[in-house]
């Protein structure tokens, strides 16, 4: 008789930090932006017809969100 093998499964390997910290960066920046934002929205969203800056802001929030 012959024994039925059972496939195991390697062990999850350990990340190491740098792989980590690479994996929850967009984590990281999307709680950074919603702190920063919170804590100075009367000063960044006052004056929206100061193009350069309303463009920055738009570009940052959008690319925070897509990433």
């Amino acid at each position: 008789m012959s024994k039925r093998r059972t496939a195991r499964r390697p062990r999850a390997a350990k990340r190491d930090l740098r792989s980590t910290l690479a994996a929850e960066a967009p984590v990281v920046t999307g709680i950074a932006t919603l702190v920063i934002v919170y804590a100075l929205q009367q000063s960044l969203f006052s004056d929206l017809h100061n193009y350069p800056l309303t463009l920055l802001l738009f570009l940052w929030l959008f690319g925070t969100m897509l990433w």
